[in-house]
């Protein structure tokens, strides 16, 4: 994941660059940001995937890249997996203009 809307748009670009280099055409390939597809020949194969890779995440660490991110939001470990406030949703906007927190707001989507 990109730390900055303009990092996001390099790596889109190289990777969309590298498709075609190999004879895909680019409008193939779909990029999604800040997600991780998890593809097996069975759901159940999938799931497993993902929790081996889950089992390996150092949430601390992810906390400490999320702080670097959002330097202004006061958010600790045991609340990674809570739902965020309208307070800390406008913080994150105002941090990353790219983030889906900023889209939420703009759209009038989150009721929170």
């Amino acid at each position: 994941m990109q730390p900055s809307a303009e990092e996001a748009k390099v790596f889109y670009r190289d990777v969309k660059e590298r498709v075609a280099k190999y004879g895909r055409k680019p409008d193939e390939l779909k990029v999604f940001q800040g997600i991780t597809p998890f593809a097996a020949d069975t759901a159940v194969k999938a799931e497993e995937i993902k929790n081996n890779l889950d089992a390996l995440t150092d949430y601390g660490y992810a906390l400490q890249r999320f702080k670097q991110i959002f330097k202004k939001l006061d958010i600790e470990l045991d609340q990674l997996d809570q739902q965020l406030n309208l307070d800390q949703l406008k913080i994150m906007s105002e941090a990353e203009q790219s983030t889906t927190a900023n889209k939420l707001l703009s759209a009038g989507l989150f009721r929170g």
